[in-house]
């Protein structure tokens, strides 16, 4: 019997559509995140599923270097998470300067995605930077 492409392709995993925020979900979001002090946490409006984005912006002479004005460090469904992940961030690159956003560690610590982004290789450098 003949396998046909369609086969080995009706084998892998179908692609999740994403719903993506409204303008006024983003508005109330990104005025919720500063105001709660959730230092380089976003709104991700691409999913509303996964709603936080940890961005941060690049140095000046690190921009001058080539290096993009911002990265993308995550996307997370866990506020607190996010918050964590968004300082630990800050303090790679910023070392004493940074700042430390509002999170709640007890929750970062426990949630599947904090020990995902931990493990993850993309993340290793800024582990490495603060000490982890």
């Amino acid at each position: 019997m003949n396998t046909s492409i369609f086969d080995q392709l009706n084998k892998l995993a179908l692609v999740e559509a994403k719903v993506p925020m409204t303008e006024a979900e983003v508005t109330g979001l990104k005025i919720r995140l500063f105001d709660d002090k959730r230092l380089n946490v976003y709104p991700n409006k691409f999913d509303r599923t996964v709603p936080y984005s940890v961005r941060v912006k690049s140095t000046k002479s690190a921009i001058e270097a080539g290096a993009k004005e911002w990265t993308t460090h995550g996307n997370f469904t866990s506020i607190d998470v996010a918050a964590a992940v968004g300082s630990l961030v800050s303090l790679s690159i910023y070392g004493g300067k940074a700042m430390r956003g509002n999170y709640d560690q007890a929750k970062a610590e426990a949630h599947p995605e904090f020990a995902a982004w931990l493990g993850d290789e993309r993340n290793q450098a800024v582990l490495a930077a603060v000490g982890g």
